[in-house]
């Protein structure tokens, strides 16, 4: 009878601690919003035509573009708190990490019309923005319309 009473309280005793042992703890969030903006106006103000969609009129193809950027990492040093047990020293160490640079969408859009400009293009069309993995992609169809 005694081990009877000994396994309940055993048992009921783990089912309380195995389950928040197992349970990862979860930190909260916060909301993210990310706008990208290629903005034409100031190329098509040129007499640049620039659109993320096909051209209708006629026109020579001059060349597909591709430009991809790899951002630029920095080293920060971070300092972290020292864990405080009896087998380590109470020291602080350093820590070094990355923090890559940021690529604003309209520096990729006016190298772009920059290499257009260079094989004579007027224009280019079917303008895509991408992000894959670390590098920044922007793609296009140099034109020269008639």
């Amino acid at each position: 009878m005694k081990n009877l009473a000994f396994y309940a309280v055993a048992v009921s005793t783990l089912a309380v601690f195995i389950p928040s042992c197992s349970t990862p703890k979860l930190s909260p969030t916060q909301r993210v919003v990310v706008t990208t903006v290629l903005d034409f106006r100031q190329y098509n103000e040129e007499g640049f035509f620039v659109s993320s969609t096909p051209y209708v009129g006629l026109y020579d193809p001059v060349g597909q573009i591709t430009v991809a950027i790899l951002p630029a990492k920095s080293v920060k040093m971070v300092s972290v708190e020292p864990e405080k047990n009896r087998y380590s020293s109470v020291t602080a160490r350093t820590e070094y990490v990355y923090e890559n640079e940021i690529i604003a969408t309209d520096e990729l859009l006016e190298i772009i019309v920059s290499e257009a400009k260079k094989l004579g293009a007027d224009g280019i069309v079917s303008v895509r923005l991408d992000e894959t993995g670390s590098y920044h992609y922007l793609t296009g169809l140099a034109i020269k319309r008639k």
